[in-house]
């Protein structure tokens, strides 16, 4: 729920997935989501179906998401498209799968 709350509102405040910066903050927050959620068994795109979940919840109390929705899904859709074609892969290695890291 942080995960999608935090990237959320940065993409609401105008900061889009890059290679620098706060870009690559947001970035980084979205992958580390995913990555999670791959450990947890979601295999199909997931992150950007739960932005509608946190308007309905916290939209009245934040306009800006209800205004932003659909920014906030295209650019979770596109980086998230994008970690899962392979642009990069998470290797995982040791007996628990404890020691991860991105090819």
């Amino acid at each position: 729920a942080d995960h999608l709350r935090s990237t959320a509102f940065l993409i609401a405040d105008g900061v889009l997935p890059g290679n620098e910066g706060r870009g690559y903050v947001l970035r980084r927050i979205i992958r580390r989501a995913i990555r999670h959620g791959n450990k947890l068994g979601a295999r199909e795109p997931f992150f950007a179906a739960l932005v509608p979940e946190l308007v309905a919840q916290m939209g009245q109390a934040y306009p800006q998401l209800v205004e932003q929705q659909a920014a906030i899904t295209a650019a979770l859709q596109a980086e998230e498209e994008q970690a899962i074609s392979g642009t990069w892969t998470l290797v995982c290695s040791g007996f628990s799968g404890s020691t991860c890291r991105v090819m």
